[in-house]
């Protein structure tokens, strides 16, 4: 099991990282990408961790992961499950410590790692059933601008 990573700004701490953590960053940190949902798409779970955590405050991040066909573990907004359903998700809270997190995504069995997919696949196709899914959002922007011209 591989731990990957992108994003910009990561090398810029190498200077309080003990050389251990300077391993793990030299072997699994991976820059930018310009395709984000491809990058997530070769991953079994990917963490999508917002800014902030804060009620109602989901941004665009689980919903990539999800897009990409791959298992969110998930922190931010503490009712999340008013947005996305608990099944399509593992809550990063849920856990002790990153060992138990491990231990649990390392030797999750097959039908359980389906079962979250199948949830994701259905939720994807189906937003209409969520009204603050992004796009159904963003659609609900554009009309009521469409209506003020």
């Amino acid at each position: 099991h591989t731990l990957v990573f992108y994003g910009r700004g990561w090398n810029k701490i190498k200077s309080v990282l003990s050389p251990s953590e300077k391993e793990i960053l030299k072997k699994s940190y991976k820059g930018w990408v310009h395709d984000k949902i491809d990058a997530i798409s070769k991953t079994k779970f990917s963490f999508a961790f917002e800014n902030i955590r804060f009620h109602d405050y989901v941004s665009e991040k689980i919903y990539d992961v999800m897009a990409a066909n791959t298992v969110p573990v998930y922190s931010g907004a503490p009712n999340i499950q008013d947005y996305v359903p608990k099944e399509c998700f593992i809550d990063y809270h849920s856990f002790k410590n990153n060992e138990e997190m491990y231990d649990v995504l390392s030797k999750m069995d097959d039908a359980t790692y389906q079962s979250y997919i199948n949830c994701i696949n259905n939720f994807m196709q189906n937003p209409e059933r969520h009204p603050n899914y992004y796009k159904n959002v963003a659609n609900k922007i554009l009309k009521h601008l469409e209506l003020k011209k």
